[in-house]
């Protein structure tokens, strides 16, 4: 299987010399030394992008010999796994790392410290020790907070879901069982936070729903979006087809892998009223709560990506149909341009009525849509002659900009993102775009660059957002093969 589960080891052509530009407190980390090929000392994206160059310039230590650049705010985690900085004994005088040290001035570099925010330059298997501590705490604390909060739905699908996703993520590329079991645990506590059992009734549907409603939506006071149920479902359904997939998972976990697709498939299709036929069309598609504006595609592609997984494990037809019919929805909408990238908007075109859409797709909701229609090319016979060699166009000629500028909506000259834009801390919801590396392996560059050269976006690195969680599950070390 391609993607993710391919287990595909890519090695970035950055090779964390981007380090040097995630920042701490909200601003660069300053040069101790003149610069390097007259890159200069200046904190701006300019001398960035002459350091990275000068950097980038006959390395070739591989991926995981090298320090990586995490920032963690959670000291207790650091004391746990007794992750210390690399030293400049550990760094040899020339080369890349030995360019870093003279530029960056090593002691700034190792290690800092503010408000008990710490950024590491730490080593891989350190990082990956660090990394399992962050997801062990979030799987348990997020449920917890998901209790407290009226808007419980929003809050776990948005929070948790990311979490859950980089977990599922760090299982198939290790084969560790702790992801696979600290997961499903964690699952077990958002089951017992669905309507049903905290006896919640659901004032757009009328009933106590199988599923996690959030607070006021237009005029409802709580109303379960098929939306919500998909993000948190999917990330399930990822594992336990990565379970059944191994021989010998399937058999230990066989009970649960039962258990779990049967529960979620009641969670599917609890959103069946909110299915229903689109005018003019043979297809149908779920419609936002409480009106007839078809649901935007993003939002569906979640709920899609659930019921394709569910077939995989399955076997049966009705899952693979639905998937099928959302992702002809797609492709009905979808628009190719001349250069071959991949162009959608927001919501099916029939929502538009024949009016050319204003938006499209805003970029940091792409990556759900990309990732299933890779995987819908994979799995379904209608789709498995689809090109979607386009999608690396879109990302690298529609989404991204020169001088680490980035589109507002994709393919649209609207505006691009900058710091202090209200959504500028959604965008590392683009980090998702790694699910195409089998199609486009730099886009392991492109999305760590982009990261890594705009702090005024992303001024806590990698682990600011869960949304980022997944781009560092991509980036595990993965299992040996086995011989």
């Amino acid at each position: 299987v391609r993607s993710f589960r391919s287990g595909k080891v890519v090695t970035p052509g950055w090779i964390h010399a981007a380090v040097a530009a995630i920042c701490i407190s909200g601003g660069w980390l300053a040069p101790a030394h003149a610069g390097t090929k007259n890159c200069g000392t200046q904190r701006t994206l300019k001398a960035y992008q002459c350091l990275r160059n000068s950097l980038l310039q006959g390395a070739a230590q591989p991926w995981h010999d090298q320090a990586i650049a995490v920032w963690i705010d959670d000291p207790d985690i650091m004391r746990k796994v007794r992750a210390a900085p690399v030293t400049a004994s550990d760094i040899p005088d020339g080369g890349m790392w030995g360019r870093v040290r003279e530029y960056f001035g090593w002691d700034e570099v190792a290690g800092s410290r503010d408000n008990n925010k710490y950024f590491y330059f730490m080593r891989y298997g350190d990082f990956s020790q660090v990394f399992r501590e962050v997801l062990a705490r979030d799987l348990v604390q997020f449920p917890e907070l998901a209790l407290k909060n009226e808007d419980r739905g929003n809050y776990l699908a948005w929070q948790w879901g990311y979490v859950a996703e980089g977990a599922a993520i760090a299982f198939v590329r290790t084969g560790d069982r702790w992801y696979a079991d600290a997961l499903l645990e964690s699952f077990d506590k958002v089951l017992a936070l669905r309507d049903t059992e905290l006896g919640i009734v659901d004032d757009f549907h009328g009933r106590k729903m199988n599923a996690w409603s959030s607070g006021r939506f237009r005029h409802y006071k709580r109303v379960a979006h098929a939306t919500l149920a998909g993000r948190m479902v999917r990330p399930i359904t990822q594992l336990l087809l990565d379970l059944q997939s191994d021989p010998s998972l399937k058999a230990a976990y066989r009970d649960k892998i039962e258990r779990y697709t049967g529960i979620i498939k009641n969670i599917l299709l609890e959103f069946e009223s909110d299915y229903k036929p689109i005018p003019g069309s043979d297809l149908g598609y779920y419609r936002i709560p409480g009106t007839d504006d078809l649901e935007p595609m993003n939002h569906v592609h979640e709920v899609a990506l659930s019921f394709l997984n569910v077939y995989r494990i399955t076997g049966e037809e009705f899952y693979l149909k639905r998937a099928e019919d959302i992702a002809e929805v797609f492709f009905e909408s979808v628009n190719t341009k001349e250069s071959g990238a991949l162009c959608w908007p927001y919501q099916p075109k029939w929502q538009y009525k024949g009016v050319a859409p204003r938006h499209m797709e805003p970029v940091w909701k792409t990556p759900v849509t990309v990732y299933f229609i890779d995987e819908i090319a994979q799995v379904s016979a209608r789709y498995k002659s689809r090109n979607l060699a386009g999608l690396s166009l879109t990302l690298k000629d529609e989404i991204l900009l020169p001088g680490y500028e980035v589109r507002k909506w994709m393919c649209s000259d609207r505006g691009s993102i900058r710091g202090g834009d209200k959504y500028a801390s959604r965008m590392a919801g683009i980090a998702g775009w790694m699910v195409i590396q089998d199609i486009e392996p730099r886009v392991v560059d492109w999305m760590a660059d982009f990261i890594a050269a705009r702090p005024d976006m992303f001024s806590k690195g990698w682990f600011g957002r869960t949304g980022t969680y997944r781009m560092y599950a991509h980036l595990i070390k993965p299992a040996p093969a086995v011989k």
